[in-house]
């Protein structure tokens, strides 16, 4: 419903500890204080999940390729109308704003284990 607001699934769940953001617009970083938290947290590396493909998660996902973060943009975790739209989504993610990848590699970088470095803080960030 327009203007309500919106819960983690609570088959994903929260952690104590995890971060909740309000989010008013199309960029997570543009409409929140995300950016502020990620910058405090130490954050290099992001993984993106969520809806819409080619709105929301795209508009995210480039305002932190240009505040400077290395995004994951995770195929199997994200969707949109369509299975044209989502492919042409990738496609043009991948072609510059973020990596995209599946759920068992984010995981890993999660884990630590598939980036070099350092790897992506391990709380999450809801909005």
């Amino acid at each position: 419903m327009l203007g309500q607001p919106l819960a983690v699934l609570p088959e994903l769940g929260t952690e104590p500890g995890d971060l909740s953001l309000v989010k008013t617009g199309s960029s997570g970083y543009l409409t929140s204080s995300l950016h502020q938290h990620l910058q405090h947290m130490g954050t290099e590396h992001v993984i993106y999940t969520g809806v819409l493909t080619n709105a929301c998660v795209t508009l995210t996902a480039a305002s932190g390729y240009d505040l400077g973060y290395h995004g994951y943009v995770v195929a199997d975790a994200t969707a949109t109308a369509s299975a044209a739209v989502q492919e042409a989504s990738e496609q043009m993610l991948a072609g510059f704003i973020a990596e995209v990848t599946t759920s068992d590699h984010a995981i890993r970088l999660l884990r630590g284990s598939a980036v070099s470095g350092s790897a992506p803080s391990t709380s999450s960030v809801s909005y």
